[in-house]
């Protein structure tokens, strides 16, 4: 899909997913994420797990990602971040 579709697609879901907690997150990125982590992750789907503040220390998570994450605070939810794999959606647990 393109990035102007996935960007629309997330915009839609972002309510539900930001009042919906981690299962909510869980679910969409089931139904909807075409990441790595969505697809192989089964329960976990879209979990990055451990970040390091540094982001040369976390090689399979693109720059942006990791930056956005560091932002939230726990159980808040990120508006869109764009990255060179794509368009992201983040909500931090931890």
């Amino acid at each position: 899909r393109s990035s102007g579709d996935a960007e629309l697609q997330i915009l839609r879901i972002l309510p539900e997913v930001a009042h919906g907690g981690a299962a909510a997150f869980t679910k969409k990125c089931k139904e909807l994420s075409e990441c790595d982590t969505a697809m192989k992750s089964g329960d976990l789907a879209g979990d990055l797990g451990w970040l390091d503040k540094d982001p040369a220390k976390n090689r399979k998570v693109p720059a942006a990602v990791v930056r956005a994450a560091f932002l939230l605070a726990v159980g808040q939810v990120s508006d869109l971040v764009s990255s060179e794999r794509g368009i992201h959606l983040i909500l931090r647990t931890a």
